[in-house]
């Protein structure tokens, strides 16, 4: 991890004078996840915006940290002009592995933001922070703004916020962000600033709002602080709201407005007076006075898979005069629970282009539904961990198709190699962010797109099917071992009966031929029931085989049954039928035992 998480707490300066922004540049953003595992951006940024009408040139200012608990300054220093209502982007400390890049930042630095918790000040001169200096509010010249972001909790002496805490620490995907676009300047860090997804805007960026310097001045924000509906129709779903007058007047008859989708049932606020009119959700909260924020949650059942929009909106019966924060969005992703989801990995090939032997170019991973209602797999995603990997960080969404009861859906995986062919079938999906290991690995269909948590749990309430293969992982599903693989690039690995068994233990649920992808084009797969009878002379008689003349089906016959088919789409019917091709992909007469042994569990 690149940042450890302070857990201290923040003290609160009581008495001392709210730094305001003296020349109307303040911190507007921070984000310190850059380049970790499942961060959203490359790179930690801190975000300021000019709140006034007119540019400002912020040559021989600087930005200065120090972690949450720490009196040790760093500094970048900082050059150019912030146009009126523009926002400027400092780029601190990253990589190039997780994440999106950042938009061209006006200036960089080495900085290492914590992505938990930390101290951000905007200096008007250019001379460091004294070391031994906890907190630089009324003792350091020039101070322009401070954010103290993240949580509070056992408030050591030597750390300090101005008025109250942030209700929490941000993330590897939220940034302290300040209320308004920029706009707030209530001069307390916990009604400023709220923890959201981060938005790094620079100098070329649109402009942002006109901030308002007397009056009302309502805004709004929304949290869902339940990203899965995993019982849809009884769960419930939570809209965290916080709503604030950032003004200097207070605000009578304050009411949030809420469309209400379909699918939605049970609405209910923990504050005001609600009603539901004309298809709208109504909170009627009374006044909230000058500098006051209320916090309230909404709460709803919903009802079907989707995703769901929630769209919040501030009203008063006063004069607003800056109506662009007024309106808060947030979606939210609903899905029946992982349990309920019959997604399992059928087939495995995880040697493409491996070596000169290999017998395709990609690797390929084969989802079928087992169940007997079709799946949609919106919001789900496949992850891929190394065999001694301690994090889940390589994923692929699935898009939004629906898997019909026991259909395929084919995902190649990999670089196209240096050996092999492509694919004898056009794949569903290509993830080209991950290749398989040919000498072991795990995979696992998540009732999410966020990446699965910690190293590895099979037990995960929103893991939907778990497989690790190779004698080299640390995990697997059940007690008998992960599936064992031979590394055979000619090889790949068939979950038994068409993909239909799962007694959650790897090794017994799996078996070695060659490979047979399937997708979403080819026929729907057999299971259930007490399993299907044994293959017979009529099975091989119904894909146009020949039938031996004494009615057994013996090695002697393979050769008649060679007959009724041309040489070159022979291994295509019998994969056709649910037969596993020869390990050296030649059709011979001793094969056909194989062939017919392949069949004792049953046909189609």
């Amino acid at each position: 991890m690149k940042h450890a998480m302070v857990t201290a707490t923040l003290t609160v300066l009581m008495g001392v004078t709210a730094v305001q922004a003296q020349t109307g540049v303040v911190i507007s953003q921070v984000y310190g996840g850059g380049n970790q595992a499942g961060a959203t951006f490359r790179n930690d940024y801190v975000e300021l915006f000019n709140r006034t009408n007119a540019p400002i040139d912020i040559s021989g200012y600087s930005v200065q940290y120090a972690s949450q608990s720490g009196n040790q300054w760093q500094k970048l220093d900082l050059v150019g002009t912030i146009p009126a209502r523009g926002y400027y982007l400092i780029q601190f400390a990253g990589g190039t592995t997780n994440g999106q890049a950042l938009p061209t930042p006006e200036v960089t630095g080495t900085i290492n933001l914590s992505s938990t918790n930390g101290k951000v000040a905007l200096v008007s001169n250019q001379l460091l922070i004294p070391n031994g200096t906890p907190c630089p509010v009324a003792v350091v010249t020039g101070l322009v703004d401070f954010l103290a972001y993240g949580s509070a909790a056992s408030l050591p002496a030597n750390q300090c916020i101005v008025g109250s805490a942030m209700s929490g620490p941000i993330s590897v995907t939220t940034a302290a962000l300040r209320v308004g676009d920029g706009c707030s300047a209530v001069g307390n860090n916990g009604l400023d600033f709220i923890v959201g997804t981060p938005n790094p805007r620079n100098t070329a960026s649109p402009l942002g709002p006109v901030c308002p310097s007397t009056g009302i001045d309502l805004a709004v924000t929304a949290t869902p602080n339940t990203l899965i509906v995993t019982s849809a129709g009884t769960e419930t779903l939570t809209y965290s709201l916080a709503v604030r007058n950032v003004g200097t007047l207070d605000a009578p008859n304050a009411r949030i407005t809420l469309p209400v989708g379909t699918g939605v049932t049970n609405l209910a606020a923990s504050q005001g007076t609600s009603s539901t009119v004309g298809g709208n959700f109504l909170v009627d909260l009374g006044p909230v006075t000058a500098g006051s924020t209320i916090n309230l949650t909404i709460t709803c059942q919903p009802t079907v898979e989707t995703t769901l929009p929630g769209v919040f909106t501030i009203s008063t019966t006063g004069t607003d005069t800056n109506p662009g924060n007024n309106s808060a969005s947030t979606s939210v992703v609903v899905l029946r629970p992982a349990s309920e989801i019959s997604l399992k990995i059928s087939q495995i090939y995880p040697g493409g282009g491996a070596t000169a032997a290999a017998l395709f170019n990609r690797d390929y991973i084969e989802v079928f539904n087992a169940g007997t209602t079709p799946v949609r797999l919106f919001g789900r995603s496949l992850q891929y961990q190394s065999a001694t990997g301690n994090s889940w960080s390589v994923r692929f969404n699935f898009p939004d198709v629906v898997v019909p009861a026991k259909g395929y859906f084919l995902v190649v995986a990999g670089n196209t190699g240096t050996a092999g062919d492509p694919l004898p079938i056009t794949p569903d999906g290509d993830s080209g962010v991950f290749s398989l290991s040919n000498a072991a690995g795990k995979l696992a269909i998540m009732n999410t797109t966020n990446f699965a948590p910690g190293p590895c749990d099979p037990g995960l309430p929103l893991m939907i099917d778990f497989v690790a293969w190779g004698s080299a992982v640390f995990c697997f599903d059940g007690f008998t071992g992960p599936v064992v693989w031979t590394e055979d690039a000619f090889q790949a690995m068939f979950r038994l009966n068409g993909g239909c068994t799962d007694t959650n233990d790897n090794a017994a649920d799996f078996m070695i031929a060659a490979p047979a992808p399937r997708n979403s084009a080819s026929p729907l797969g057999v299971c259930g029931g007490g399993g299907p009878s044994p293959c017979s002379v009529a099975d091989i008689v119904s894909i146009g085989g020949q039938a031996p003349a004494d009615g057994l089906l013996t090695g002697d016959d393979f050769n008649a049954f060679i007959g009724a088919f041309a040489a070159d789409d022979l291994l295509a019917d019998i994969v056709a039928i649910g037969g596993l091709p020869p390990g050296d992909g030649l059709l011979t007469g001793d094969d056909f035992n194989a062939f017919v042994g392949a069949f004792a569990a049953g046909c189609p």
